[in-house]
């Protein structure tokens, strides 16, 4: 858009009118429902299909691009009342506002429609048809559950895809109304029961095609959460390859019809008997006694080697364990004091022993000289039966060394080895006569 020489805006051209339009439009209305009467259909080689919805007092373009108009399921023809989802647009090439469908069902089944399509969106969001969150079906399984009308043609048409390829494989019907008044509930108590027999760990819930109301409780949300809730792989077997239920949706797998559903749940057992008699005659079969045994010595050298290892570590650790411990003593006040106390403790010990060292080295060195003192003690000399004899006078006790340090009439004390003492007066000092040389 440009402007005038006044700053005013300047005009639009017609595709700027148009792509402003359109924009517009598809902010405003960009998801609709509307249900009219089918006129005016055209067919080009593109695959897109055109025709016009009307009303009696309106019409309005309507658009279905050739990637949606393959997953109408039914003839659309004029006349038809039908309902359609989508958002308007304008064409800016020719200026005219129309609808672009996403969807196109029978006006008849529109709430039906409305509400699948609801559901689906909300089961969508919490993740129930998130192919990560969907188990893989069993190879080889033990047993398959069937949870069908007993009296249908598709309980029928499953025995007998499975009988045909593998004749052997143990089936259990676990009969459940599929159409009517109750048919949920039905549907929801079958799952359970097949969930729970000994031996059965795949279950196939289906029946055959037919409309929206007739397929009402395979769209139930009740029953989509009980399949999703069965704690075995859940096949979903409903109608013609055109009916698509809620029960597809949320299940492990899908089976189009139910013969097909026979036929993915189990494997041809030709063709197991016949893979099978391959690898018996290899003769590269005949190793594996061999290299198993090989295998399980080297499994048993790791396990000895990984068990060291962790011996090992767990010595490391707890070492490690132990100094942190100390160093955490350290760093209270409390850990501190007893480190204190126990190191007080060992040095008084070393002390006591350093002592009795000293006193025991002291002990050695003086016995000689206790030996020597013992020697001139003069207790020991009157221990061998001698004694001290002192004179008494006025000045005191003097020692008698001899006879002639007394005279008669002198007072003297014997003192003996046990410390008994005797007062006795000299009568008369006799001299000794000793032999001539």
């Amino acid at each position: 858009m440009g402007k005038t020489e006044a700053g005013r805006p300047g005009p639009l051209s017609v595709a700027e009118l148009n792509t402003q339009a359109r924009a517009l439009l598809e902010r405003t209305f960009p998801d609709v429902w509307v249900e009219g009467e089918v006129g005016r259909i055209s067919t080009p080689p593109s695959g897109h299909l055109y025709f016009s919805l009307k009303d009696s007092k309106a019409s309005v373009d309507t658009v279905v691009w050739s990637s949606n108009a393959a997953r109408i399921g039914f003839p659309l023809q004029e006349g038809d009342r039908v309902l359609v989802r989508g958002n308007l647009t304008v064409f800016v090439g020719g200026g005219r506002y129309q609808l672009v469908c996403r969807t196109v069902t029978p006006a008849g089944e529109g709430e039906l429609r409305a509400a699948f399509l609801a559901l689906k969106e909300r089961l969508e969001r919490e993740g129930l048809m998130d192919p990560s969150r969907k188990r893989p079906l069993p190879f080889l399984p033990k047993g398959v559950g069937l949870v069908t009308s007993p009296s249908g043609a598709a309980v029928h048409d499953m025995l007998r895809a499975i009988r045909d390829r593998f004749p052997a494989m143990r089936c259990v019907l676990v009969p459940a109304a599929v159409q009517g008044d109750g048919a949920v509930s039905s549907l929801v108590d079958g799952l359970r029961r097949a969930a729970a027999v000994d031996g059965i760990d795949v279950v196939v819930v289906g029946r055959g095609g037919g409309s929206l109301e007739d397929l009402a409780a395979f769209n139930d949300e009740r029953l989509a959460r009980a399949i999703v809730a069965t704690p075995i792989p859940v096949v979903s077997a409903v109608g013609h390859e055109i009916d698509v239920t809620m029960a597809d949706l949320v299940a492990d797998a899908r089976a189009l019809t139910p013969t097909a559903a026979g036929e993915l749940v189990v494997p041809e057992a030709s063709v197991l008997r016949s893979r099978l008699a391959d690898l018996l005659r290899r003769r590269g079969l005949n190793l594996f006694p061999g290299l198993i045994e090989e295998h399980r010595q080297s499994l048993d050298v790791l396990s000895s080697q990984l068990a060291g290892r962790l011996r090992r570590r767990v010595d490391h650790e707890r070492e490690r364990l132990d100094a942190r411990k100390r160093q955490l003593l350290l760093a209270t006040p409390r850990g501190w004091v007893r480190e204190r106390r126990l190191a007080v403790t060992a040095l008084a010990r070393r002390l006591d022993a350093a002592g009795l060292a000293r006193v025991g080295r002291a002990r050695a060195s003086l016995a000689p000289q206790a030996s020597a003192l013992e020697a001139l003690n003069p207790l020991a000399v009157l221990g061998r039966g001698f004694s001290v004899t002192r004179r008494i006078g006025d000045d005191g006790k003097h020692v008698v060394h001899g006879a002639e340090g007394v005279s008669a009439g002198d007072r003297i004390e014997t003192t003996f080895a046990a410390g008994d003492a005797i007062l006795s007066e000299v009568e008369e000092r006799i001299p000794r006569d000793l032999p001539e040389a």
